[in-house]
């Protein structure tokens, strides 16, 4: 709360973060406050449009941040520069922008520490500083994996990929047998990668983070290790398609998923026991009594169109 004023902004940040059986019925709560709030709310996410935040995404307008340029950083420290009457090197300054790599506050922290003492700052000065690593592509880590043989190399080749576990297992799977052509090769390749997926099972039943350092060395280090020799072929990798398939299928079945939900919500169930043992009895209803089916709906804060497709399918 303001101390001059009665108003206030509500911020949930990273709402990816809501989740799991601890945090079950949180994004349908979310969503009512919208509707019941008299303040403004911003929800802040990665990834707007997973399919859990569509409920949010119908009640919320959508602002995209653009990540910052170099010559975006460069004018700011410019001006931090002019204010605080430190001497700077043009050249100086914008390397030190290019160097952040669109962070704007580790840019003015790296000013701050190389010219609070000496109010200046040179090219000299920029030495003292350690590249910042850089976002690489799914492909350039996967050439440490699949056309490398040393697993030190192969240890850290996803540390700066931006693409979570999940997917780079995707990937790996993928493109695999493209590179592998030897059946033994193969084989033990898929071995390594079997127990890997194994261990991240673990870290997902159980919680076990710790397993995490076995899944990255068993996916990359044990994969680069299977082949008897560096394929010399050149092979393109690709991102896999069943990602896609699983979107397909998705959209394809995400009016139910959302019919599915909101009576879970009001009948204390599961979604998936409600498309099981539910939906196919509120088909008929919706079908033959249209008053009572009016009144059910009305209940489960069906909109027009889910009550529609109810009645159709």
């Amino acid at each position: 709360m303001s101390l001059f004023t009665k108003g206030k902004v509500i911020l949930v940040d990273e709402i990816e973060g809501v989740s799991g059986m601890k945090d079950r019925g949180g994004l349908q709560a979310l969503a009512k406050l919208i509707d019941k709030t008299a303040f403004p709310m911003v929800l802040t996410a990665q990834n707007p449009f997973d399919q859990k935040f569509k409920a949010l995404r119908k009640k919320a307008e959508l602002v995209r941040f653009e990540e910052l340029n170099y010559i975006n950083v460069y004018n700011v420290l410019k001006k931090i520069c002019e204010k605080e009457k430190v001497k700077y090197d043009d050249l100086a300054l914008k390397g030190l922008a290019r160097r952040a790599g669109g962070d704007l506050r580790a840019a003015i922290n790296d000013l701050q520490g190389l010219a609070e003492e000496s109010k200046s700052l040179e090219k000299e000065n920029l030495e003292s500083l350690s590249e910042r690593n850089k976002i690489e592509s799914m492909p350039s880590a996967l050439v440490k994996v699949l056309k490398n043989s040393d697993p030190k190399i192969a240890l850290s080749a996803f540390n700066n990929v931006e693409e979570d576990i999940d997917k780079q297992f995707l990937w790996i799977d993928a493109n695999l047998p493209k590179e592998y052509t030897k059946p033994e090769d193969l084989e033990k390749a898929y071995n390594f990668l079997s127990k890997a997926d194994v261990f991240k099972g673990r870290i997902r039943r159980w919680q076990h983070w710790r397993f995490l350092v076995y899944v990255n060395a068993l996916f990359t280090a044990g994969i680069a290790a299977s082949k008897s020799e560096k394929y010399k072929s050149f092979v393109q990798y690709t991102q896999t398609k069943r990602l896609l398939k699983i979107w397909a299928s998705n959209m394809k079945y995400a009016k139910r998923k959302a019919i599915a939900a909101k009576i879970a919500e009001k009948t204390h169930t599961s979604s998936s026991r409600v498309i099981k043992d539910t939906l196919p009895y509120l088909h008929e209803l919706f079908r033959q009594n249209k008053s009572e089916g009016e009144e059910l709906a009305e209940f489960l804060e069906l909109d027009r169109e889910e009550l529609d497709w109810l009645r159709k399918n």
